[in-house]
């Protein structure tokens, strides 16, 4: 009788080794892999203590101390006290005393007691006093504090609309009366300095009294006025105090842009963005105005993004919207170099979002791709496709570097498409940076993270080997601008979560680079899960 065997077989992908189990008798309990390592908590003030110069050590310690202001105020006082700025030291501390100040008034009241009385820092005693009256611990001594502040010479507008904010709930009466001083200082100012400060006046009014704020902001929208300088973040600030006040907040910038001549379309996408999030209606009213097709684009992209997360339908719409405008345009200016990125940019936008849109906008522009071995073109095909279709991309790079193997364009396109393999196929993304060599080591080193990222979930050891590579890229950058300090900081947060042993000899490595040691400690932060990436 021949030997009964049985067969067996594991479809898909397999990372490491697989075993053969015999009989199992009873349960079978399979762990996942740990999760990532969490670094000593102390790590990012370590390597933010070795920061030379004072005025960076103390804004990195500063910033680590506020990642703790909500959830672990004694940690944050401890990080303090290491901060050699003495200025900076107290308004921080003053900082965390006002963050505390509703759950812990105690704590709160110790910290502000040293600024209470008159400091010449003005707005360091300003905001104790504020503080100190919002602890609610001693009524008779916060309304003699604030007596005292309100006539202080160097008392701005602002300071007095912090304090009627802060007195609302206790004496309604004072706080109507601080309104009043703070909207008659900040309308005998100059006719510049006014419609700020009103506008100061009416944001801090707002979280207590939108009515009353509406009416201030009002009285700022005479004479001078910056068209389109509101944002998506500073709209939804002032809607968390109420949307009545976002909204009118919104309709002032809107009015003002209106009467400007210059650059109306670049104003109205910035406004159609930020409403977004507060007011589709309004949003989408303002964009359909915008009559430059790359500004409308850009603006219905932004738009999606901002609801993403809320109204996925909504976004839906405005992005099939922008794939109609950007197909519009292509097929105007037909002859216009790079006229395939407004459809390019729909593409990769509608990746996450809607899949399907996301396919017929490439399908859109894989059409117009002729049999022509035009290198400008190819490139520009390659340059669109890159963040939606890469595999696509790639065979179009291929096709470019066949006629010219030098071609800078085509290498920076490679760059792209690595970026969008990255976190999906990090393998991938290695070997598009492997085939040729490219000489942007800021933008390397960004990818190079990204992989690392991917490829930490399956192999940490070859995590790290990217890691160390990305970090090679970087020590070549001299200049740390703000994309390079991002870089460096998640390439601390990676590797801290998987060796904080590794990232602290790196760090140890950096001595004398001290904005590289700002942004390794508040990468190690984020690992350190106390703040979020």
């Amino acid at each position: 009788m021949p030997e009964d065997r049985t067969r067996n077989t594991v479809p898909g992908t397999v990372h490491g080794s697989v075993s053969q189990v015999g009989t199992v008798h009873g349960d079978l309990h399979v762990h996942p892999a740990s999760g990532p390592a969490r670094p000593p908590a102390d790590l990012p003030v370590r390597i933010a203590n070795s920061i030379t110069d004072p005025q960076q050590r103390s804004d990195t310690l500063v910033e680590i101390a506020e990642a703790h202001f909500e959830t672990d105020a004694e940690h944050a006082e401890q990080v303090l006290a290491h901060v050699p700025d003495r200025a900076k030291h107290a308004h921080a501390l003053v900082n965390l005393a006002f963050a505390v100040a509703p759950r812990d008034p105690e704590r709160a009241c110790r910290l502000v007691e040293p600024f209470l009385d008159d400091h010449p820092d003005s707005d360091l005693g300003l905001a104790a006093v504020t503080t100190f009256v919002l602890t609610r611990t001693d009524p008779e001594r916060a309304t003699h504090l604030v007596r005292r502040a309100e006539k202080r010479p160097d008392c701005s507008p602002a300071h007095l609309a912090w304090l009627a904010a802060v007195r609302h709930a206790d004496d309604p009466q004072d706080f109507t009366r601080l309104v009043n001083l703070a909207e008659h200082a900040a309308l005998s100012a100059d006719t510049w300095n006014r419609h700020r400060l009103l506008r100061q006046v009416a944001d801090e009014v707002a979280a207590v009294d939108v009515d009353r704020a509406v009416e201030i902001l009002e009285k700022s929208d005479r004479g001078m006025g910056i068209a389109g300088s509101i944002w998506s973040g500073e709209l939804k600030h002032a809607a968390t105090a109420h949307r009545d006040y976002a909204l009118a907040l919104f309709d002032r910038e809107f009015r003002v842009a209106r009467r400007r001549n210059a650059d109306l379309d670049h104003f109205r996408k910035n406004l159609a963005i930020a409403a977004a999030g507060v007011d589709i209606y309004r949003a989408d009213a303002v964009a359909t105005r915008i009559s430059s097709a790359e500004h409308r684009v850009s603006a219905l992209i932004g738009m999606a993004r901002e609801i993403a997360m809320t109204d996925r339908d909504q976004a839906r719409d405005w992005l099939a919207t922008a794939k109609d405008v950007a197909a519009a345009h292509r097929a105007g200016v037909k002859d216009a170099p790079g006229s395939t990125d407004l459809l390019g940019e729909v593409a990769a936008a509608a990746l996450d979002l809607d899949l399907a849109l996301s396919q017929e906008v490439v399908r859109l522009i894989s059409d117009e791709i002729s049999a022509s071995d035009s290198v400008p073109e190819l490139v520009a095909y390659a340059h669109s496709l890159a963040g939606a279709d890469p595999v696509r991309a790639e065979q179009l790079v291929e096709r470019v570097l066949a006629v010219d193997p030098h071609s800078e364009a085509a290498r920076t396109v490679l760059l792209r498409i690595a970026g969008s393999y990255a976190e999906a196929d990090p393998a991938r993304a290695l070997a598009v940076l492997d085939r040729v060599e490219i000489h942007n080591s800021s933008e390397v080193a960004e990818v190079l993270v990204k992989a690392a990222a991917g490829l930490a979930v399956w192999d940490s050891g070859e995590a790290k080997a990217v890691l160390n590579r990305a970090q090679r890229e970087l020590r070549a950058v001299h200049s740390v601008s703000y994309p390079v300090r991002r870089t460096w900081e998640s390439l601390a947060t990676t590797l801290a979560q998987l060796d904080p042993g590794v990232v602290e000899r790196l760090a140890a490595q950096m001595s004398g680079r001290d904005a590289v040691l700002a942004a390794m400690a508040i990468g190690v932060l984020r690992a350190c899960g106390s703040r979020t990436a």
